[in-house]
């Protein structure tokens, strides 16, 4: 789901970018604003960063002493993405294996569904595996599918969502 946060942070400034005209100074902080949510990718609460739509508030700066940097507090809003338990989403099959498929959603990588959790379907090895039905569209490399959520798992040192889908639903299942 797409959502749009309010976010506080720092955005910090080496003394070479700092001019008295406010303007070159305000591109300055926003240059480094997104430089930082870049680096940054996504957090646990809010999902992934997808863009910055307003610069909020951007307070006073204080010298950093030891750096010689300095700190701008900043208030922004953001788009962000983050998959909820129960949401309808689509994906993108990118491996196919005999105990599920792993697709891409978006700007998450890890998409899995188990073979349980596709009803009606077997899978069919071979040099190009997939996922046949008697009532439904073949699952492959390269299809799209409308998953549900069932599940999703923070993972701190990637700084990247796990998430587990299924098929068991209406409508849900190869779109293209």
């Amino acid at each position: 789901m797409f959502l749009e946060v309010e976010i506080s942070g720092n955005v910090f400034l080496p003394p070479s970018e700092l001019d008295k005209q406010g303007l070159i100074l305000h591109r300055s902080i926003i240059l480094h604003l997104l430089e930082d949510i870049a680096r940054k990718k996504a957090t646990q609460d809010h999902g992934y960063f997808v863009a910055v739509t307003t610069l909020n508030q951007v307070n006073n700066g204080r010298i950093r002493e030891d750096e010689g940097n300095v700190r701008f507090p900043v208030t922004y809003n953001c788009i962000t993405f983050k998959p909820f338990k129960g949401e309808i989403l689509e994906g993108n099959v990118k491996q196919i294996m005999k105990h599920g498929v792993f697709m891409s959603c978006g700007p998450v990588d890890t998409v899995f569904i188990a073979a349980q959790k596709m009803e009606d379907y077997q899978y069919v090895a071979g040099d190009s595996p997939m996922f046949i039905s008697q009532r439904r569209p073949k699952i492959e490399i390269g299809s799209i599918i409308r998953f549900m959520v069932l599940g999703t798992k923070w993972i701190e040192t990637e700084r990247a969502f796990q998430v587990l889908g299924s098929l068991s639903g209406d409508f849900l299942g190869p779109v293209r």
